[in-house]
């Protein structure tokens, strides 16, 4: 077997000595090395680490296991974290087939859980409202420096122009979005909420260390 292997290395950096005089090359071997190996690379080899515990920590993390504790980790925590809150304005109910999980109110998702026949859930997240909120000054700045030259910036006319007309119009602006705001809970079902409180704790305590 041979020990030279294919490897794309345009994604690799290494740490030259520092009498390496920089304006030249720097020649390398990269081959299997079960004796002394100075790197490691992943079992399916697309990554590279200096460290055997980096190379089997990036392998473990790309298992079907790990990402599924990864989101309970996430979602116990979250839940635990939740402050519940009194809320009549848009909730998301994560898993609900209903407007992609949003509902504008906790009614409407009682209401639609009994048209579908099923139970509610015990708790939901109450959402943060976003208005029309655009940059585009920032937008600007970004094109021309995408776009021209240095000095650019300094050459265009009517900034003052541009931010009345800018703030009248963005003021007459109706469209609102709504996102998940996990930090509030709004309780549905006491008994079951506190369940999965005690589900989430549990979990936790066994799988996450102290």
């Amino acid at each position: 077997m041979s020990k030279e292997i294919p490897i794309d290395a345009s994604s690799l950096s290494v740490a030259l000595p520092d009498d390496h005089d920089v304006t030249k090359p720097f020649p390398l071997t990269i081959r299997r090395d079960f004796e002394n190996p100075n790197c490691w690379a992943t079992g399916d080899g697309s990554k590279v680490f200096r460290d055997r515990e980096w190379a089997e920590k990036s392998m473990e993390m790309a298992t079907p296991e790990y990402r599924e504790r990864s989101r309970l980790r996430m979602e116990h925590s979250r839940l635990i974290k939740a402050e519940p809150v009194a809320w009549t304005d848009w909730v998301y109910a994560d898993g609900y087939g209903h407007n992609e999980g949003y509902f504008d109110s906790e009614g409407e998702l009682r209401e639609w859980c009994a048209d579908e026949g099923i139970d509610p859930p015990a708790y939901v997240f109450a959402t943060r409202e976003e208005g029309f909120d655009y940059d585009i000054f920032q937008a600007i700045d970004s094109y021309l420096s995408d776009d021209h030259h240095e000095d650019a910036h300094d050459q265009i006319v009517g900034w003052d122009e541009l931010e009345a007309f800018w703030k009248a119009w963005v003021a007459k602006q109706t469209v609102k979005s709504y996102h998940p705001d996990n930090s509030k809970v709004v309780v549905i079902d006491q008994a079951r909420y506190e369940a999965a409180i005690a589900v989430a704790k549990a979990w936790l305590a066994e799988h996450v260390p102290a």
